[in-house]
């Protein structure tokens, strides 16, 4: 996947472990950032978190955004 991100948030591998441990995302044995999914609202609002093996399947995430989607 080339091209431009479009996200410029400061994504937590990034930040090194500060914000991952402020977050709850941080796994000591691996001293990194767990796999986690977002789901994030149009205002910027963190809606769902998935961690681990959830975050590794996204479809419930997408089944999350189809329901708000549907809401509103």
């Amino acid at each position: 996947m080339g091209g431009k991100r479009r996200h410029q948030a400061p994504y937590p591998e990034r930040l090194g472990g500060d914000l991952t441990k402020q977050i709850g995302i941080f796994n000591p044995q691996y001293k990194a950032a767990r796999r986690v999914t977002f789901l994030i609202d149009k205002e910027g609002k963190v809606v769902e978190m998935q961690k681990d093996r959830e975050a590794i399947d996204p479809s419930s995430v997408v089944t999350s955004c189809e329901r708000r989607k549907l809401k509103g």
